[in-house]
């Protein structure tokens, strides 16, 4: 089993190797790891991030990066390591920073609609609602 802060360690570690990672070494900062655990670990951890670079975030995963970000504030390391492992921190900046523009531009929606303005919310779910905030 894997702490967080093991898996942590590995991939800075293995980072700061120039060239071969050499395990061996490596070995000597986790006496309970084999060298094929730390290797296996390693690469799952990368090729987790590597796979998932151009994927779309899920509406859920959305939520959830909201919700993380409001409770833990912008700490993208912990909430990487904590709830993300398979984004790596720039992801989650870029996803959470998306995610707000959309949220801003429906609360302003909501306020001319509070306001007394007829919306279309037809043109609102087309992606037209750009237009409505240059009224």
């Amino acid at each position: 089993i894997w702490t967080n802060e093991e898996k942590e360690k590995l991939v800075q570690l293995a980072s700061n190797a120039s060239g071969r990672i050499d395990w061996e070494q490596l070995q000597q900062q986790f006496p309970d790891k084999t060298r094929n655990q730390l290797s296996t670990m390693h690469y799952q951890l990368t090729k987790a991030t590597k796979s998932r670079k151009n994927m779309k975030w899920d509406e859920l995963e959305s939520y959830k990066l909201v919700c993380y970000v409001m409770l833990f504030g912008k700490k993208w390391k912990f909430i990487k390591m904590q709830y993300f492992p398979e984004h790596d921190e720039n992801q989650l900046r870029m996803a959470f920073r998306k995610k707000m523009v959309y949220v801003n531009k429906m609360e302003d929606i909501c306020q001319k609609v509070q306001n007394g303005m007829e919306i279309e919310f037809e043109d609102v779910v087309t992606r037209r609602a750009t237009d409505l905030l240059m009224v």
